[in-house]
């Protein structure tokens, strides 16, 4: 009876024994996505667990093309510890130029001591960062450029549109309607167009929007998108110093509109939306009269009264608002605004510090860079962040003079530093108006 409870033993240990993998592979951290971007650095690790009392040596295969493995912490190196012991394989996903628009079919293969390799399957589609400026103001293309792993333009460039209305573009931006991205360009004599987007970040089926104020009977400038109860659109027309809020259809067309002619605006350049420290969203105007206002919004995307200016006292003076856009540093959200200057080479760049309530603070936009600032006159400002870095794009233009986009640095303090011209040769005779990202 001993022997039979002896042999019983034998067979569990054994049993046990052999139900534990030699080697496991788990991960990655994170997991794959399903879409990458060109000129990113992505980092995902593997851990691979070692059951084995003896150190085994280990090799890496069936990656490339946008695939390297890169040293992480607790790396495994060429050889696996003696068991039991964990570390770590990373990979750093990093497409190029050439697979934008392709999809990435691999399997990391795991070799140790000749045993049947770990594997691990990857698949995912490959984007651009792409940039869209608008070359002059009265241009009849979008131009496209690629941004690389520094966040400057390329220095080549296709026409994004692929069917070029006859008609007069201006500033453009992007939104996500039930899933799908559109670009929405705005064009100066009165419509404005609706494109989707190809892979390779080229539009196609540009149509002019329904339920717009019609050719000649309006000249939108600035425009923006907000979510409230529903997502709306946003359009101010310079010249006439309304504000339109856009309702939008299942497909990302203008259904409907409500006409606000009594804001207190009188130029408006340009519109954007930022929540505030009470977690109230608010819109804020670009006026080329000497303003920037600041409109309470209702839950149903409608403006609660008319806008005010803001700062309420120790404004720039003399300065031209254009546009502004907005950025969190260290959790602290200032306010950009571009101001367009009186003359050649007078303009500024503002960054103002925000009060809970959203407005800015008395006297506190101040210029920036604070030194070594380009003679500029900037007539839109945008943000984007690239690689972990966040850069402001100041896209220099007055009147009909040659223009430029400068891409800047913003520091620790939420300061613009180390301005510097992308692309470093731009077109003949170009006038920028505009820059948007997707």
């Amino acid at each position: 009876m001993k022997h039979a409870v002896a042999f019983g033993m034998i067979w569990l240990f054994c049993s046990s024994t052999f139900a534990i993998a030699p080697v496991v592979l788990s991960g990655p951290s994170p997991a794959i996505s399903s879409l990458y971007t060109v000129n990113t650095s992505n980092i995902v690790i593997y851990t691979v667990k070692n059951n084995v009392p003896k150190s085994l040596p280990l090799s890496v295969s069936g990656i490339s093309n946008g695939i390297q493995r890169t040293t992480v912490t607790g790396d495994c190196g060429n050889r696996l510890p003696a068991g039991p012991s964990t570390c770590n394989i990373g990979l750093n996903i990093n497409p190029s130029d050439g697979q934008i628009g392709s999809t990435v079919n691999q399997t990391l293969q795991i070799n140790y001591q000749g045993r049947t390799p770990l594997t691990s399957s990857i698949s995912f589609s490959v984007s651009g960062i792409f940039a869209y400026v608008t070359p002059d103001l009265f241009s009849e293309a979008i131009d496209q450029f690629l941004l690389d792993g520094q966040g400057f333009l390329s220095s080549s460039y296709t026409q994004a549109t692929e069917t070029t209305p006859p008609q007069s573009f201006g500033q453009m931006t992007f939104a996500t309607v039930n899933g799908a991205q559109y670009a929405y360009i705005l064009d100066s004599l009165g419509a404005v167009y609706w494109c989707s987007i190809h892979e390779n970040g080229s539009f196609y089926n540009c149509t002019s929007a329904s339920s717009t104020p019609g050719l000649g009977s309006w000249s939108p400038r600035g425009i923006g998108f907000a979510t409230f109860d529903n997502q709306y659109a946003y359009i101010v027309d310079a010249n006439s110093g309304n504000v339109f809020q856009f309702f939008l259809d299942s497909t990302g067309n203008f259904s409907q509109y409500i006409l606000y002619g009594s804001l207190g605006v009188s130029a408006p350049n340009n519109i954007d939306f930022a929540t505030d420290a009470n977690g109230e969203q608010q819109a804020y105007i670009a006026d080329a009269s000497g303003n920037v206002f600041l409109c309470p919004m209702q839950s149903n995307g409608t403006f609660l009264s008319t806008c005010s200016p803001t700062p309420s006292s120790g404004a720039p003076s003399s300065w031209v608002p254009f546009s502004i856009a907005f950025n969190t540093v260290s959790g602290i959200q200032y306010a950009y605004v571009a101001d367009n200057g009186a003359s050649v080479g007078t303009g500024n760049v503002y960054r103002c510090t925000l009060n809970a309530n959203g407005s800015f603070q008395n006297s506190s936009c101040i210029t920036t860079p604070t030194t070594g600032a380009p003679l500029w006159n900037p007539y839109y400002i945008a943000i984007k962040t690239v690689n972990a870095k966040t850069y402001a794009y100041v896209v220099d233009q007055i009147a009909f003079n040659p223009g430029n986009i400068y891409r800047c640095l913003i520091d620790q303090n939420g300061l613009l530093t180390d301005c510097e011209l992308t692309p470093t040769n731009p077109p003949t005779n170009w006038q920028p108006t505009g820059i948007a990202f997707r």
